[in-house]
């Protein structure tokens, strides 16, 4: 070793050498030289700066981790050792499981110890088998000290379970298959399934399943959240089978196509080969495959599998149709053979030697695919009451309703979200241009395109004809505008024939809970931020600050219109019709006043409402005033007319608490009774004719900007009476 080493010295192939030294680090780890690895490390220091990469990184701290002796470098070596396997560098991952086993039995920790030597067996043995002669596998075993791996683990075996194993060792498969050495039945043979699941629970792939050992506790887990249900139960079967890939497919009718729903590693583009779906169809039950050497049944179809795949599970989730439509149809007893619909699949699979596919699994797979399927139908039931058909993403309705779940829960951890609006810029033109099935095709891709730059665990919703609500879950501000630039910059590249016409989004931001912890408020903000990137040029990504605060212009048409509350979506669309319907009416234009003032009571919940009409553009020729539960003209209460005339002259309304009024005391607690105020100006032809102005105490309630935006639409309806 030193002498390579002092060779490497005099070349200037830093990244060769490094290497070297740090293979070098690894072998004098294991023969426990710790003197020289340090002083290996001391020259590795000098090449860092110079040749530094994720994998030399990795390695580097892995081995500063051994060789320090607390608990916590163990938990850093296990999350060293899942970033280096994603490089997929086997000969390398091979040592780090061998080093971590190695320390986690002499520490006592034996269920750790037995799951990282298996896969330290695991990776030997595919690695053993690339190599095409036996004498060759034989040595590369010895070299990479593969005996001294399974006397560990069969000492970690008998230490945690007091059940010795008799392992075969390279002297033992003199002139046997090389695959007789890494043959694990009589582990499988001498563990329960509690014992295993002890095992099996510590890789990072089931830890959401980890308390679930048995179906009952399973079904004890479940939840009405079906899309979870599903999660959890593929999860469950992984465990319990070794599986490394998972999931669960549904027939979706817009694609011809079986789409996976749920995912092991919640990857919803991976595929299973459709082959093997359709040899699954052949069977009732589906099929198991096992090209391991430690399962010999149930291998009818061996030759559809990779060298890589050791393990296959495909079940078809199905339902017997109805028993009774076909006794009516035939009575013969022929019928009691009643065929079945595939709903989907249940597929599994792995490329580890140290596996659980075989009859007993395949069986709990074929017990729970009923119990898949019903969980699928009750998803797809409400998908269908959830789901917005033309752009697949969810209704306002249930957005809102999930909104205020995360709210509540964010608070209760202390944790971030990020909440975006978008709007499609000028989408008004493509519709006028191109004709509204067009629109919705655009819609439709736009849609789509959201969906598929979120997680599966966030929120996007269509909130209005041409605007969407996104909500990031766990996000800070500028990872809400790294997704926010991904999702402006994929609509913006999207090509739809027959258009041509620029695709483009602007989007607004708020933070929870920097901006605020309340939904309307959030809402607010970010609709506001929206406003201001269409008014900055539209095509951008804007986040709310005080500054966009200080207007009350906002994007979202419908606000306080469509709340997804029935019986208030109700109530509002009735109070539109009905302003609507009034200006039609023979009443003379006092009626109409009258009727129009007792509406909005009503409708936005106001204690005071009151009509100023103008002459001339300012000067006040008479004021019309109700009070709720009077069916009487009234006289005119406290107005602040220092608001009414700020909202003469900008033309511009608001909502706002009127701290000036401090006349009116409450007789118990001496506190002023401060108003909640709406101020709306009525414009017809760019003047002035009217103010509609609204109070209620503060006390009772505060007006939001809903109440706001829904007596500015039914006020702008009105304002043609009094033209």
């Amino acid at each position: 070793m030193e002498k390579i080493r002092v060779e490497h010295r005099n070349r200037t192939l830093n990244y060769d050498r490094r290497k070297i030294i740090l293979y070098f680090s690894i072998i004098s780890l294991l023969e426990k030289d710790y003197e020289y690895t340090l002083n290996l490390l001391e020259e590795d220091l000098e090449l860092k700066n110079d040749c530094e990469t994720k994998y030399f990184k990795y390695i580097r701290e892995m081995i500063i981790c051994n060789l320090n002796d607390r608990d916590s470098n163990i938990t850093n070596m296990v999350k060293i050792e899942e970033k280096i396997k994603s490089y997929n560098l086997l000969n390398i991952d091979l040592i780090v499981n061998m080093i971590i086993g190695f320390k986690f039995y002499e520490k006592g920790l034996y269920y750790q110890a037995i799951n990282y030597l298996l896969e330290t067996l695991d990776i030997m043995y595919r690695l053993a088998m690339k190599i095409p002669e036996r004498e060759l596998q034989i040595s590369y075993i010895d070299s990479r000290g593969g005996n001294l791996v399974k006397e560990k683990l069969s000492m970690a075996i008998e230490n945690a379970f007091n059940k010795k194993v008799e392992c075969k060792y390279l002297t033992d498969i003199k002139g046997a298959d090389i695959e007789e050495y890494f043959d694990f039945r009589l582990f499988f043979d001498l563990i329960s399934n509690e014992e295993f699941t002890k095992i099996a629970e510590i890789n990072y792939f089931y830890h959401e399943a980890s308390n679930v050992y048995n179906i009952e506790t399973l079904i004890a887990r479940l939840t009405e959240d079906y899309r979870y249900n599903l999660d959890l139960i593929i999860r469950y079967l992984a465990k319990e089978t070794l599986a490394q890939k998972g999931c669960i497919l549904i027939y979706d009718e817009e694609s011809n196509k079986y789409l996976p729903i749920s995912s092991l590693d919640d990857n919803l583009n991976w595929m299973p080969n459709e082959n093997i779906l359709a040899l699954s169809n052949r069977s009732n039950k589906g099929i198991l495959i096992n090209n391991s050497p430690n399962e010999f049944a149930n291998n009818f179809y061996k030759e559809f599998l990779s060298k890589e795949i050791k393990g296959l599970i495909c079940v078809p989730i199905t339902i017997p149709e109805k028993i009774e439509d076909r006794i009516k149809s035939d009575r013969r007893k022929d019928d009691l053979f009643i065929d079945k619909k595939n709903e989907g699949y249940i597929y599994l699979e792995t490329d580890r030697v140290f596996n659980r596919f075989d009859s007993d699994r395949f069986k709990l797979v074929n017990i729970l695919s009923y119990l898949v399927f019903i969980n699928i139908e009750n998803y797809m039931l409400k998908a269908i009451s959830t789901t917005d058909k033309l752009t697949n993403t969810y209704t306002r309705k249930y957005f809102e309703s999930k909104f205020e779940e995360i709210i509540t829960y964010s608070k209760k951890g202390k944790n971030n979200f990020t909440l975006l609006m978008l709007d499609i810029d000028k989408f008004k033109n493509i519709n006028d241009t191109y004709g509204h099935r067009k629109g919705d095709e655009v819609l439709s891709c736009i849609g789509r395109k959201l969906v598929g730059c979120i997680r599966t665990t966030d929120l996007a919703a269509r909130y209005g004809g041409e605007e969407f609500i996104v909500l990031l879950k766990n996000t800070t501000e500028n990872e809400g505008k790294l997704v926010g630039e991904k999702i402006r910059s994929n609509i913006e590249s999207l090509k739809i024939s027959g258009l041509d016409y620029p695709i483009t989004v602007s989007i607004g931001i708020s933070v929870f809970p920097k901006h605020s912890q309340f939904k309307e408020e959030l809402i607010e903000k970010a609709d506001q931020a929206l406003y201001y990137a269409k008014d900055k040029g539209r095509n951008r990504i804007v986040v709310w600050n005080n500054e966009i605060g200080n207007t009350l212009n906002r994007v979202d048409r419908l606000a306080g219109i469509l709340s997804g509350n029935t019986n208030e979506d109700n109530r509002n669309i009735l109070a539109l019709l009905d302003v609507t319907e009034l200006i039609k009416e023979k009443k003379s234009k006092e009626e109409k006043i009258f009727i129009f003032l007792n509406r909005l009571i009503e409708t936005v919940d106001a204690e005071y409402s009151n009509l100023i009409e103008l002459e001339n553009k300012s000067s006040l020729t008479k004021i019309y005033s109700r009070v709720r539960l009077n069916n009487q003209w009234i006289n005119t209460p406290f107005l602040n007319y220092t608001i009414i005339n700020k909202t003469i002259v900008k033309k511009k309304g608001e909502f706002l608490i009127d701290w000036d009024n401090v006349d009116d005391v409450d007789r118990i607690s001496g506190v002023p009774n401060w108003q909640s105020i709406i101020v709306i100006p009525l414009i017809v032809n760019e003047e002035v004719k009217g103010v509609v102005y609204l109070s209620v105490p503060l006390k009772e309630k505060e007006f939001d900007y809903n109440s706001y935006n829904l007596t500015r639409t039914l006020s702008n309806i009105f304002a043609a009476i009094i033209s």
